[in-house]
């Protein structure tokens, strides 16, 4: 078919237009690129989290979708990572949440997870326990409340195995000698080596080494189911206020862009839900039940107060 000049110049017009033409404007909420910004790596929880999130975050949000690990100050680096991000392109932080509020107050932060914006609670809680080397001669509170000092190896001060050491310091009238480390297995080893009397580490990871570790207590308000014969700390005080549990959230930049919040809410809650999602986290142990803002708001309330009657 020959076309005349008038065809030609009417088609290069339309072409011309064409190229001219903007993008769809953006949409409120419309997220280019996410990155997921968590301080402890693997094997800790956040890191699971996010790896087995990510390929179902990357379709609900049609982006892309990273995970860096920052570590260093106690999470502190990987929070001041996330403020600059742009509104298109978030980075939201993620961690434990109870052991950050413990960190702004033994550090004297600025910026508190009450200043982040809440996106989503990723866990159900979890408590930690105290356990000494099974077949030791340590096998029961009384055991270790005859110590004088109690030797006890804990994560670093930013952690809720440290804050139960601290309960054990305050409330359990204990004098602790306590030596700390950056790992769970350096921990186990010091118990298990005779170098410290006594451990506390996340309840799930003792219930998983019964076979070599001995519980003593737990630190949440009810036995544990995994540790039924445990007793919990605030059972042996007979004070249920003595009691913590931890949880991993996850929270954005202050002052984000509410349409992109609302949209990174609807896209954990959704990835939650897929089945591969649901088994890969009982396969690894991570108790994941993602849930909205409203609920990771009142965690943090929740928290307040027990560092509030702890620490005084």
């Amino acid at each position: 078919m020959m076309l005349n000049r008038r065809d030609i110049l009417s088609l290069s017009g339309a072409a011309l237009a064409a190229g001219l033409m903007p993008a769809r404007p953006a949409l409120a909420g419309d997220i280019k690129s996410l990155l997921l910004v968590e301080p402890m790596g693997k094997p800790f929880m956040t890191r699971t989290a996010f790896e087995l999130l990510v390929p179902n975050l990357k379709q609900e949000l049609d982006c892309e979708v990273g995970v860096q690990t920052l570590p260093g100050h106690d999470g502190y680096d990987a929070i001041h990572a996330i403020l600059g991000s742009k509104a298109d392109a978030p980075q939201l932080w993620s961690g434990a949440i109870m052991a950050t509020q413990l960190a702004a107050r033994i550090f004297k932060e600025e910026i508190r997870l009450e200043n982040l914006t809440p996106i989503v609670k990723l866990t159900n809680g979890f408590s930690v326990t105290l356990f000494t080397k099974r077949g030791g001669p340590l096998k029961s509170w009384s055991d270790i409340a005859a110590l004088k000092p109690l030797k006890v190896s804990s994560l670093m001060r930013a952690t809720a195995a440290y804050l139960g050491v601290l309960m054990l310091d305050r409330e359990g009238h204990l004098a602790t000698d306590v030596s700390m480390h950056d790992l769970i297995p350096d921990v186990v080893a010091d118990v298990m080596s005779g170098r410290s009397a006594a451990g506390i580490i996340a309840t799930m990871y003792v219930a998983r080494q019964l076979d070599h570790l001995q519980p003593i207590v737990s630190f949440g308000a009810q036995r544990n189911a995994m540790l039924s014969q445990t007793p919990s700390f605030a059972e042996i005080m007979g004070n249920p206020k003595l009691a913590f549990t931890e949880s991993f959230g996850v929270f954005g930049p202050p002052k984000l862009d509410p349409a992109v919040a609302e949209r990174l809410v609807k896209g954990f809650m959704s990835a939650g839900q897929d089945q591969d999602v649901i088994d890969g986290a009982e396969a690894a142990g991570l108790p994941l039940a993602i849930s909205g803002p409203e609920v990771l708001v009142d965690n943090l309330k929740r928290n307040e107060s027990v560092l509030n009657r702890i620490l005084g």
